[in-house]
């Protein structure tokens, strides 16, 4: 099983202490950091890659809806005026 950051920190400044930084080195090499030394998987990919298009969908989404609203209302301002300028002329 491979260490966390925060626990290899805490093990080399222990061991240190008592076996000398060297040997603390050479000790904590025996034993590679997860989030370092162990590469992505496609699974990992796939994941991150699915979160990555919902989080897109959902803003795509909230920017058509933002769109549609601001179209619906300069559409209704410029019926407004086309009816006011026929009023005016009529």
């Amino acid at each position: 099983m491979a260490l966390q950051e925060k626990h290899r920190n805490t093990i080399y400044t222990e061991f240190r202490k008592t076996l000398g930084e060297e040997a603390t080195q050479a000790l904590l090499s025996q034993f590679p950091a997860r989030d370092v030394d162990e590469a992505i998987t496609k699974a990992d990919l796939d994941l991150g890659l699915a979160e990555l298009r919902g989080d897109l969908r959902v803003e795509m989404a909230q920017l058509g809806d933002k769109l549609t609203a601001r179209m619906l209302t300069i559409a209704g301002l410029g019926l407004a005026a086309i009816t006011g300028l026929l009023a005016l002329f009529t």
